[in-house]
């Protein structure tokens, strides 16, 4: 399950540095307030001076966040967990075409701060199944 945890960070991380374009990083980026920072730092480009920086520092960012947010749902049910990681994990192409669309198809996500933009995106794409009913527990 880590491994999972950390391989779909990664490939979401890298991915997006594969595939979206950028205008740059800059040092405000550092540390990612915004989703719009997340994306700069994620998709810098071999030939900004800030790009291995950028890179790694979108990695992390992106398995530190995964990572937390499934400790604090591992000691609910499954059914609780926030989003489901699909095995095997998404291509890097697939995690940067998803990524980079989502958070570019409602400009109000590159607003919100970049764990939120990040986690709201692994819910949306990876939802879990869910139970169809509740229990029913008559009145009484």
């Amino acid at each position: 399950m880590r491994c999972r945890v950390l391989t779909v960070g990664a490939v979401v991380a890298y991915g997006v540095a594969l595939s979206a374009a950028n205008a740059g990083v800059a040092q405000d980026n550092f540390p990612p307030k915004t989703t719009a920072d997340l994306v700069a730092l994620c998709t810098a480009q071999q030939q900004d001076p800030l790009a291995p920086a950028a890179l790694n520092f979108c990695q992390g960012f992106a398995e530190g966040a995964v990572e937390i947010v499934l400790s604090y749902s591992a000691a609910g049910p499954q059914s609780r967990r926030p989003f489901c990681l699909p095995a095997p994990a998404p291509t890097l192409d697939q995690a940067a075409s998803d990524f980079a669309s989502w958070a570019g198809s409602d400009p109000s996500r590159l607003q919100k701060p970049a764990a939120v933009g990040l986690i709201t995106y692994l819910i949306d794409r990876y939802p879990c199944p869910h139970q169809v009913a509740a229990p029913h527990h008559p009145h009484g």
